[in-house]
């Protein structure tokens, strides 16, 4: 969504209706019940798959690697014909990087950034927002 600061639109917050539904007595149940996976595939870190008691802030930086991936590629970074299948390539398949996606160059120090962020390791991704913010201020402005 694309908001104002200042009259001038240029703040993008990330929304995401996915998850949202609401719930009868008896779903209410199911909805804390182990081995339940919730979330929007395409979006979705790994351990968020394996391990869902182990997510913290890195799987949210994931999750915003993704959308960076998109807004720059106009495509997800996995697809495939099932749920099971897209789940699959975030566990074993290393994302194509965006350059290679678009058939021409973006700058290489945001390429990086964007994959770091979908890296299947979270010690390997940026630890924290504030790192990644740092990080991507100093990413080279296309002209």
């Amino acid at each position: 969504m694309l908001c104002e600061r200042g009259g001038v639109p240029d703040v993008v917050k990330v929304l995401d209706f996915g998850l949202v539904k609401e719930l009868g007595r008896d779903e209410m149940e199911t909805v804390t019940r182990a081995n339940i996976v919730t979330g929007t595939p395409q979006y979705m870190a790994p351990e968020a798959l394996i391990k869902p008691d182990a997510v913290d802030g890195r799987t949210d930086l994931y999750a915003l690697g993704a959308v960076g991936y998109f807004l720059l590629t106009g495509q997800q970074v996995f697809e495939g014909e099932t749920m099971v299948e897209v789940c699959s390539h975030h566990l074993h398949t290393a994302p194509i990087p965006p350059s290679e996606r678009l058939g021409r160059t973006i700058p290489r120090d945001l390429e990086r950034l964007i994959l770091a962020c979908l890296a299947k390791d979270p010690g390997d991704r940026p630890q924290t927002a504030t790192d990644l913010d740092r990080q991507l201020a100093g990413c080279a402005v296309p002209a």
